[in-house]
């Protein structure tokens, strides 16, 4: 398992480099309050009672999701407090920002679906997410969302992908077609968050490289 208190210390150092106050950045992560711990831990029950967008028997497929132990590990123990900007303009979600907006009427709500949770956003709005259909060496990867690559048809009630390149007038938001049409941001959640600490170069323009 990854060492997440040398990642979350790494990142408070260059949050300090950067001007933020010592106290700040110290209580910028910790323990998370169990009863928002458990928002990730039994996502069928969080989402069909908070969801705006989905009832409980669309989110039934919910049921097979578990977000691993690792990640839940890291939340327990070092949760982003506040809502952090870090290294690249991204920002990481606390857990009640992460079910306030897996349950809007947003593309961000859309997501959870398809086992796909938005953990952070970067400076244009656009969603990091983790994709539990995808899980290498225990975690799950990471992925960007465009914000505005769905649209709610009022008319035929429906949530449509915009993205691709399909001849079809009209493509179903699915998770076949959204795996197929977003960017792969890390291969894990810790190789995310590590590379956060790091600063690696491919998240300092990350809206130019990946949306």
């Amino acid at each position: 398992m990854s060492n997440y208190k040398e990642i979350t210390d790494r990142i408070k150092s260059r949050m300090m480099e950067n001007g933020w106050n010592s106290n700040d950045a110290q209580n910028s992560f910790g323990h998370a309050e169990k009863d928002k711990l458990n928002y990730l831990m039994d996502l069928h029950a969080t989402f069909s009672y908070w969801s705006s967008v989905y009832n409980e028997n669309d989110l039934e497929e919910l049921k097979k999701y578990k977000v691993p132990q690792s990640v839940i590990e890291f939340y327990q123990d070092y949760e982003p407090k506040g809502n952090i900007p870090v290294f690249g303009g991204i920002v990481l979600f606390e857990l009640e920002t992460i079910k306030e907006y897996n349950s809007s009427f947003t593309t961000d709500g859309y997501l959870i679906k398809y086992g796909v949770i938005t953990i952070g956003n970067t400076i244009g709005g656009n969603l990091i997410c983790i994709d539990l259909n995808q899980i290498n060496d225990g975690e799950p990867r990471v992925i960007g969302v465009d914000s505005n690559i769905t649209m709610y048809n009022d008319d035929e009630q429906r949530i449509e992908f915009m993205g691709g390149d399909y001849e079809e007038d009209v493509i179903l938001l699915s998770y076949e077609v959204l795996k197929d049409n977003v960017p792969i941001i890390a291969k894990t959640f810790s190789e995310f968050l590590q590379n956060i600490a790091s600063e690696n170069p491919e998240y300092k323009s990350i809206e130019a490289k990946y949306f």
